[in-house]
């Protein structure tokens, strides 16, 4: 029998089946301009797991502007209990919160907004000098850290030139992949997990005819955009998670060449395989899969699509 607190925190599917992703509550930004909120070195704390690929986005960012200097990070443990994201101190996990002394991020957030009543996500970003939460918004955090002073200047991340391409590129991928692989996994009907694994999966159909259309290294030629940035941790977790824990099982990455090599070519670049803990997926969606998979309209399991035999 599922508790109610457990149902709070693992209930993912909406009455008729669907997940739909909670809209962030803190939405402020950072800039030069805000009246509070400067992007001043050491002044923020960035709050993640390195199982979430939300949290991994952000991450990734940190590492490709070689911000470790200048935006501290806290670790959580990678795995959902039924009082949410913690501390624990294991496998690379810190302690406990390093303001409050916190152990559950749910605290972090009553800390900073005693009526707060919706998920306790990751990632967050802290202003450590009003003890304020910036936002919760990981697409968000991740243009507020552009605006932070750079080791690595050559590198830019969301070129004005290229803007609408990323931007264009990044909503048809969040809508069917970064976000249809959970709208899929989190599915509590056969039919609307029909619907969406079909959807996800037409969609890395396109992926690899775009990588492949030229032998383009990256999603938009030659150069790495915040749209490789936003894909990746979706790829990274799919062989290893998706594809077992969601039903995600049609193909897997590794069955899709050009999309492969892209993700390897990513993988061999430091910043990326440093941000990249295998083991640690597998342990937090592995419980994630225990906790679902059933038609909660039918009382039957969800039978997944895959895989496709060739015989």
């Amino acid at each position: 029998m599922t508790s109610a607190k457990e149902a709070r925190i693992y209930t993912q599917a909406d009455k008729d089946g669907q997940f739909r992703r909670q809209n962030a509550f803190f939405r402020d930004t950072i800039s030069a301009d805000h009246p509070v909120f400067k992007p001043d070195s050491g002044r923020y704390l960035l709050y993640v797991n390195t199982g979430c690929p939300w949290a991994n986005r952000t991450i990734l960012v940190r590492n490709l502007l070689k911000l470790q200097d200048h935006v501290d990070i806290t670790y959580l443990a990678p795995i959902l209990s039924p009082d949410g994201w913690y501390w624990d101190g294991k496998d690379g996990a810190d302690e406990r919160d390093p303001i409050w002394g916190h152990h559950l991020i749910r605290d972090v957030y009553h800390s900073v907004e005693p009526s707060y009543d919706l998920r306790y996500t990751v990632p967050v970003l802290l202003d450590k000098q009003t003890k304020r939460i910036v936002s919760n918004e990981s697409s968000e955090i991740i243009r507020m850290l552009y605006t932070f002073p750079s080791a690595d200047s050559k590198l830019d991340l969301y070129p004005l030139a290229m803007r609408s391409d990323i931007d264009a590129l990044n909503e048809w991928i969040y809508n069917d992949i970064n976000n249809g692989v959970y709208k899929t996994g989190f599915a509590a009907s056969q039919a609307v997990y029909d619907e969406h694994v079909r959807t996800l999966f037409r969609a890395l159909d396109r992926l690899e005819a775009l990588l492949s259309s030229d032998g383009r290294q990256y999603l938009l030629g030659s150069e790495l955009t915040e749209a490789d940035v936003r894909l990746y941790p979706t790829i990274a977790r799919f062989d290893i998670s998706y594809h077992y824990a969601f039903r995600c099982n049609l193909r897997k990455v590794s069955d899709y060449p050009a999309l492969q090599a892209w993700f390897k070519r990513l993988y061999a670049q430091h910043e990326f395989r440093s941000a990249t803990h295998f083991d640690q997926i597998k342990v937090g969606y592995t419980m994630a899969a225990a906790k679902g998979g059933w038609d909660t309209q039918t009382d039957r399991p969800i039978v997944p699509a895959g895989p496709v035999l060739d015989l």
